[in-house]
């Protein structure tokens, strides 16, 4: 089956990829859509954009700063999408070992400060 994006969401979504790419260089190994965009159910005047970002190594504090400015240039751009873009950081280790342990992620959420968080939640996935 092709699924094939909502218009209104193709260019943020390249403007993403493509600005967390240049930000987090080599440690980007694959960026995930998931939630009701990846199932069919989006709906353009409601729904959030939802991504994974599968990391070689895990976001550092001091790396907060880069990824604030990056998605700071996001919402700028596309101010329609300001609080309805969550993006979470996910090292490689954590999503192999989701079941078994706990492990930390850099989550940005609408609505909430830009963190890292122990998720329980990834056993969940």
């Amino acid at each position: 089956m092709v699924f094939i994006l909502p218009t209104d969401v193709n260019r943020p979504l390249t403007f993403i990829t493509t600005e967390l790419k240049a930000t987090l260089n080599d440690n980007v190994v694959e960026i995930y859509i998931y939630s009701s965009l990846a199932v069919g159910d989006f709906n353009p005047t409601r729904s959030d954009i939802d991504l994974m970002v599968a990391i070689k190594n895990s976001i550092e504090p001091e790396c907060f700063e880069k990824l604030n400015r990056c998605h700071g240039r996001v919402v700028k751009l596309f101010a329609w999408w300001n609080d309805r873009i969550e993006i979470a950081y996910i090292s490689l280790s954590a999503l192999k070992n989701f079941k078994s342990q706990l492990h930390k992620i850099a989550v940005i959420s609408p609505g909430e400060p830009f963190t890292i968080k122990n998720k329980e939640l990834l056993r969940q996935v």
